[in-house]
């Protein structure tokens, strides 16, 4: 059994993990349905990273759909876990569109929550919306 099956599923034939990136895994899959909860509809992909060294492990959450939509779920799941937003400068990744989102640490747990957004008038929105947070990342 993989660690990401006994962590899912920690009755099956195999004790939980314990440890910093089992630890991750858990609260990936609580974050998950603490967004969902607030939006049914939200879509995002989450990925975990073990840490090397000083850095904290961390686990990314990364919105989709329209940039409307987008943009919608990640501002609802940033409010509603108090995660502080800024709004990245024309960014060449994204042919000039820009990143949104934010950190913080929980339980020595890095979480980040982005969406990258390309209508200039939704990255206005978000400008507006976060005016605080604008710049480089």
């Amino acid at each position: 059994m993989t660690a990401l099956a006994s962590v899912a599923a920690p009755g099956l034939t195999a004790p939980a993990p314990s440890g910093p990136f089992a630890f991750a895994l858990r609260l990936a899959a609580d974050l998950l349905d603490q967004m969902r909860a607030a939006d049914p509809d939200i879509r995002v992909s989450v990925s975990a990273m073990d840490s090397i060294g000083p850095d904290l492990p961390e686990v990314r959450f990364l919105t989709h759909g329209t940039d409307q939509r987008s943009l919608a779920s990640l501002s609802g799941a940033t409010f509603s876990l108090d995660v502080p937003v800024t709004v990245s400068d024309p960014s060449p990744t994204l042919d000039g569109g820009a990143w949104v989102g934010g950190f913080m640490v929980r339980d020595g747990i890095k979480v980040t929550f982005r969406a990258g957004l390309h209508d200039p008038e939704v990255i206005a929105a978000a400008r507006r919306m976060f005016p605080d947070g604008t710049g480089g990342w």
